[in-house]
């Protein structure tokens, strides 16, 4: 029953939000055992209407929180908060290792993350890290 009342919940308010001017918004498969990564460009001026990118990562449960990032230029930064809008985590333009990956170990002891994805060329990128169960707006 709870699971056909988040499927009612979600349907009505995809279709209520389906009405705002941005797409700020994007309803993962819950489910699925899944994290929802927004990336986000912190530079305004850049953002178009549907620019918000979102993945769906594959959780693998181990014993510290990773998430990986992929560097394809050496003057990008990384930020990662939670969906209160907590630091978890940066990373610089160095990198870690020969790939130039940055990678974050946080204390959650729940999810395996790796985010491999092609950067765009502008920066620096701001990433939002939820449970599929919560829903952000912004």
């Amino acid at each position: 029953m709870k699971q056909w009342t988040e499927i009612i919940f979600i349907l009505l308010f995809s279709f209520a939000i389906s009405y705002l001017p941005v797409s700020a918004f994007e309803i993962i498969d819950f489910q699925s055992q899944a994290i929802k990564i927004e990336l986000h460009k912190s530079y305004q001026g850049l953002m178009k209407a549907n620019e918000i990118q979102v993945y769906e990562i594959d959780v693998d449960y181990k014993s510290a929180f990773q998430i990986a990032l992929l560097q394809k230029r050496s003057d990008i930064d990384f930020e990662v908060v939670d969906a209160d809008g907590n630091s978890l985590g940066f990373c610089d333009e160095h990198g870690i290792g020969k790939d130039e990956r940055c990678i974050y170990e946080l204390d959650t002891g729940k999810y395996y993350i790796v985010l491999e994805e092609m950067w765009e060329e502008f920066s620096p990128f701001h990433l939002k890290v939820e449970d599929v169960h919560e829903y952000a707006f912004y």
